[in-house]
């Protein structure tokens, strides 16, 4: 039997009132937590919403209603953050004409929101959009569309380049492809899990797939479940920048049938067979993987009374798992972000059902945990840590902040442990500052090309950052 969680935060709910779906989260660079989420107003008429908070999800900002719109429903909104704090924010457009929608997508400046932009240009019916930005700020918008032939498009923005023509990584058949998430590597190669199914099946055909986006070179895909996908897919890197994938798919054929939440993972070679962690009703799978290469999976159960929210842990090879919160009516859309040694994770739950209202009363809530209480946590991340580029050829920008004076240490090891060069080991006052490291060891010879830690301490805080060193 396992137990009520100790480790877990209490939630905080960053809205209530009405009813709230599809929340999504980034975490910038300063430290600071954007989410979005879906909110109803009334039959086919919803809005994009939008809070912050500056205090490590412990309190949030006034809420903002960022898509403006006095009409139509928009949906399914994510949201990134670029080295210079901007904000994007894409969703889908018209969701209550199929055929009709599009993806569009706003920024934020710092000081307004733009107006939005159509990233699916020309192509009625796109949907399911997904948005990331790799360590190069360079943003890809992906989407769906049923209309042309069921395929996964995207286009990237660049600074002062604009946004690109429309890709799409696979084309020349009739089978169809959803994205469900896309995670960049410490060599901006993407690594992608979705769903599938071919020619003249339908969505009860639906197989887990992982393809990656290496060198400028699409993958063919990988079948990974080999039952019906029903929902939660997620995927993460460990610090190696190898996948694992969590899902949710039917293990028998009974009418109703049950469910399982499934993980793999990869070792450089192969896949690992999947593994069922839990089986019956388990819906809103989520991965996140620690600095240690631990893994952590949320889901929601249900029970004969109420529902689960449960988290599984695998270190040193071995799977636990603990409740983290129940109620009578469930969690769901989780996302899961690592940070700072934070596990942080968003989600909307069912705060009460009304008799006399087609949707319930639902809430957006956030909890933390944190996956290694020894370690001192920056909670006002006072020194805004910057890293770019990453990789790097020539030299390597350092940019930090303190809000005290304070002694600053910067050193470089290799992947043993070893030292190869202290950047900087002196007292700082209150104020900005930016260092370089030209990719040299003590003795001032280049080092070979390959992956380095780079590890930062500001008075009693540390953060150690993997860096990529190209030819």
């Amino acid at each position: 039997m396992i137990a009520l969680s100790q480790s877990w935060e209490q939630p905080v709910t960053i809205y209530s009132g009405g009813y709230n779906t599809s929340p999504d989260f980034f975490i910038d660079r300063k430290g600071t937590i954007h989410c979005v989420w879906e909110h109803r107003i009334g039959v086919n008429y919803t809005k994009i919403y939008y809070s912050r908070s500056t205090d490590y999800g412990s309190t949030w900002s006034e809420i903002q209603d960022i898509s403006m719109n006095s009409s139509l429903w928009v949906s399914d909104p994510h949201i990134i953050s670029d080295s210079s704090n901007n904000l994007f924010v894409s969703y889908d457009y018209k969701t209550g004409s199929p055929n009709n929608m599009l993806v569009l997508i706003k920024k934020f400046d710092g000081t307004q929101w733009s107006e939005p932009d159509t990233i699916s240009t020309d192509m009625p019916g796109s949907m399911h959009n997904r948005l990331l930005i790799d360590h190069n700020n360079k943003i890809y918008c992906f989407w769906h569309n049923g209309i042309q032939g069921g395929k996964i498009f995207y286009r990237t923005l660049m600074k002062n380049v604009g946004w690109s023509e429309i890709y799409q990584p696979f084309s020349g058949n009739n089978d169809l492809y959803f994205l469900q998430r896309a995670v960049p590597d410490h060599n901006n190669n993407l690594h992608c899990a979705g769903v599938h199914h071919y020619e003249g099946q339908n969505g009860y055909d639906n197989r887990t797939i992982y393809f990656s986006y290496t060198n400028g070179i699409w993958s063919d895909f990988i079948e990974l479940s080999n039952n019906t996908t029903t929902g939660g897919l997620d995927i993460s890197l460990d610090s190696n920048s190898l996948p694992s994938l969590t899902w949710g798919q039917y293990t028998t054929d009974t009418i109703p049938p049950n469910h399982g939440t499934f993980v793999t993972s990869f070792n450089g070679t192969n896949w690992s067979t999947p593994l069922l962690l839990v089986e019956d009703t388990p819906s809103e799978q989520a991965i996140a993987i620690d600095r240690n290469n631990n893994l952590y999976i949320v889901d929601n159960e249900k029970k004969e009374s109420g529902y689960q929210q449960v988290c599984y842990k695998k270190t040193s090879g071995s799977w636990a798992s603990e409740i983290v919160d129940q109620d009578n009516y469930g969690y769901f859309n989780h996302k899961l972000i690592l940070n700072n040694n934070e596990l942080f994770i968003s989600y909307s739950k069912v705060d009460t059902i009304l008799p006399t209202s087609m949707w319930p009363l639902t809430s957006i809530q956030m909890r933390r945990y944190d996956t290694n209480p020894g370690i001192q946590k920056n909670n006002n991340y006072d020194y805004g840590l910057s890293i770019n580029p990453n990789p790097f050829k020539d030299k390597i920008k350092i940019s930090f902040r303190t809000n005290c004076m304070k002694l600053i240490q910067i050193k470089i090891f290799n992947q043993t442990g070893q030292l190869i060069k202290t950047i900087l080991n002196e007292n700082k006052a209150i104020g900005d500052y930016s260092i370089f490291w030209e990719g040299d060891d003590v003795n001032g010879k280049e080092v070979s090309t390959g992956q380095y830690l780079l590890h930062f301490k500001s008075g009693n805080i540390e953060n150690t950052q993997v860096i990529i060193k190209n030819q």
